[in-house]
């Protein structure tokens, strides 16, 4: 369960809202940062600082609707290895969201950006 959570935030979650926030302070990828300061050329220092946390809020409340689809649908499922054998990961987890997502859950453990909650 742990390698998941931290190959999700790792590879998934923080590179999501990092590619954002870098772009609002005009890093990352040229074309990208162009699209972004089309919409923020106009921002105080406020505002773009409030943008960032909309950001990480919005990746947040993404990838958390995304990780209930695999509690409400289990047939989707996401397998794992165990003690060398794949199981599904609800399986070895008893609040899969919340471990995930919670408090003391991977985002607070891997991320770059606990505070998100």
């Amino acid at each position: 369960m742990l390698h998941f959570g931290e190959l999700f935030i790792k590879y998934v979650y923080d590179p999501s809202i990092k590619r954002f926030i870098d772009a609002y302070d005009g890093k990352g990828n040229p074309r990208f940062v162009q699209a972004i300061e089309g919409y923020t050329a106009t921002f105080s220092d406020e505002q773009k600082e409030l943008l960032k946390e909309l950001t990480k809020s919005i990746v947040f409340d993404s990838l958390s609707a995304m990780l209930d689809l695999f509690v409400v649908w289990p047939e989707l499922g996401i397998t794992v290895e165990e003690n060398g054998e794949k199981v599904d990961i609800l399986s070895i987890s008893d609040n899969f969201s919340s471990d995930m997502l919670g408090e003391e859950g991977c985002i607070d453990m891997f991320s770059e950006y606990p505070e998100t909650r």
